[in-house]
C-alpha cells in the first residue's frame, strides 16, 4: 500500500538504521508548512522546496547560500526561499532505474514507458487555475533533446509528459 504514512515510516526506518545518513524530502504535502514538517519529524534533516532547484546539490556541496531549501541547522529551522529560474536544469535523469516490468502507470499501453518533464509551472494567469503561482520554468532544449535521444536509445516507447502547461511558453 502506498501511502505517506508509509513512506515516513520507511525514512524513518532508513535514519534510524543509518543515523549517518541525510535524508531530503519533495512533495505537494510538505511545501505548506516545511518548518512545521521539520520539527514534527526528526528523521527529516530537510525539504527540497522546488525539485528544479539545485540547492540541495548547493547545499550538499557547501558551495554558497542554497535556494529553494528547508534544513534544520541544530536546533533551528532554516528557509531558503524558492527561486524561480527561466532555465532550469536537471541533467539527464536516470530513466534506466524506473525500466522494470514492476513499475508502471496503469494507463500506460506499453511497459516501457518514461515519465518527462520540459517545464515547470505555467506562464498564464488563468483565474480558474493555480498553476501560475508555481512561478514558471523551461528546461534547457540541449538537456531536452539528449533525455529524448536517450530514451530512444533505452527502448521507450511511449512518453507520459508531466508538463503542468507543455508547449505554452511565451
Amino acid at each position: 500500500l502506498v501511502s505517506l504514512r508509509a513512506d515516513l515510516n520507511f525514512y524513518q526506518a532508513i535514519k534510524s538504521h543509518l543515523s549517518f545518513c541525510q535524508i531530503f524530502l519533495s512533495g505537494e504535502p510538505l511545501l505548506e508548512a516545511p518548518e512545521k514538517w521539520l520539527e514534527r519529524n526528526s528523521f527529516i534533516d530537510g525539504i527540497l522546496l522546488r525539485f528544479i532547484s539545485s540547492g540541495l546539490k548547493d547545499y550538499l556541496e557547501g558551495d554558497g547560500e542554497p535556494d529553494s531549501l528547508a534544513v534544520k541547522d541544530g536546533s533551528r529551522i532554516k528557509v531558503f526561499s524558492a527561486l524561480t529560474p527561466k532555465i532550469y536544469s536537471v541533467g539527464r535523469t536516470r530513466q534506466e532505474l524506473f525500466q522494470y516490468p514492476r513499475y508502471f502507470f496503469s494507463f500506460a499501453r506499453c511497459r516501457k514507458f518514461a515519465t518527462f518533464l520540459t517545464d515547470f509551472g505555467c506562464p498564464h494567469k488563468c483565474k480558474f487555475c493555480v498553476m501560475s503561482a508555481l512561478g514558471y520554468s523551461r528546461r534547457k532544449l540541449d538537456e531536452v533533446e539528449d533525455e529524448l535521444d536517450y530514451l530512444r536509445w533505452l527502448g521507450i516507447k511511449e512518453l507520459f509528459l508531466a508538463d503542468q502547461s507543455f508547449g505554452s511558453h511565451k
